[in-house]
């Protein structure tokens, strides 16, 4: 206000309803309107804590005795102030780090590719992988995500989600603590069993439902429109394999030779037993990757059938199909 007198004003602080210390710092009058300064005592209070709070911190400020055309006058408001380092702090959670392919959690499997979805994960705009020396790198766009505390191959990151690949090294462990760092920035710690296996088959939509990631006999993509033959051969891809009988290597394309899967093999096609050719390894892609190849049922119907493959006893989710003329 014109003309406001602060001799003898005096201003309180509150937080949560705890008094804030501070300081009034000495002003020259005289120069434009008349004000009032003062500081936060950072040595003691609840402004010198050093303890998580909440990203918003409302402080409550009143200045009394505001002496304005000879009347003492009294201001209350409130001030919001927050941290951006706090704001940006990721997040995760164990129901949000699920199988690449089925988009189920609840475990993670050695070699399994995964999608881990949260909160300030990874940079504005979505950044993907380059092979370094034919590896995945550990870092994308200034994320790593760390299983124990190791990082993992990342196969790209954006601020809501991003996909890894569970190392190897999980076989034999009972559980894994995963956790997110951007920027030097740790989420919160998500523990998960680990299990041998894992399998999602990959669909063409990327929903975990749906015409499968398959190609035919002829290696066209089947679908609806384009379906395989009883007794041929389709190649279905998924992940969550588990250990291969020559180990793989975490981040790394595959040779272009065969490595089989170490569990055991089953798979069904419109709940008829499909006979499989091979299951392991996907020649020249990243490891994680699992090829399974099977001869189409003769019972199999025409049109889109499930699918479903069994991996040391545990059954891929359903949802994905194979379409058979």
């Amino acid at each position: 206000f014109p003309n406001a007198t602060f001799t003898n004003a005096t201003v309180t602080m509150s937080r949560n309803g705890a008094p804030v210390p501070l300081q009034i710092l000495p002003m020259q009058q005289g120069f434009g309107e008349n004000t009032i300064v003062w500081e936060p005592q950072a040595t003691a209070g609840p402004t010198a804590s050093r303890e998580p709070r909440e990203i918003d911190v409302t402080t409550r400020v009143t200045v009394s005795n505001v002496v304005i055309n000879n009347v003492a006058r009294e201001f209350t408001y409130n001030v919001i102030s927050f941290n951006p380092a706090e704001a940006a702090t990721p997040a995760i959670t164990a129901a949000g780090t699920v199988n690449a392919g089925s988009y189920q959690g609840g475990t993670v499997s050695p070699g399994e590719i995964l999608v881990v979805f949260g909160q300030n994960i990874g940079p504005g705009n979505l950044a993907q992988f380059q092979l370094q020396n034919g590896r995945l790198p550990t870092q994308l766009g200034g994320t790593r995500i760390l299983f124990d505390g190791a990082p993992a191959p990342m196969i790209y990151t954006v601020a809501g989600q991003s996909s890894v690949i569970a190392p190897f090294s999980l076989a034999g462990k009972q559980n894994v603590t995963i956790r997110v760092e951007v920027n030097g920035v740790l989420s919160n710690a998500v523990n998960l069993p680990v299990a041998p296996t894992k399998p999602g088959i990959f669909t063409l939509d990327q929903t975990g439902s749906g015409p499968g990631a398959i190609l035919n006999q002829d290696f066209s993509v089947n679908g609806p429109a384009n379906r395989a033959r009883r007794g041929s051969v389709v190649q279905i891809f998924m992940t969550g394999g588990g250990v291969l009988s020559t180990p793989g290597v975490d981040g790394a394309v595959s040779p272009p030779v065969l490595n089989p899967l170490a569990a055991q093999v089953s798979v069904t096609i419109g709940g008829a037993a499909a006979q499989v050719q091979y299951a392991g390894v996907a020649p020249a892609l990243l490891y994680g990757v699992v090829q399974v190849n099977v001869f189409v049922p003769q019972q199999a119907t025409s049109g889109p059938n499930a699918l479903r493959i069994t991996i040391n006893g545990v059954t891929s989710p359903a949802g994905p199909t194979v379409s058979v003329e």
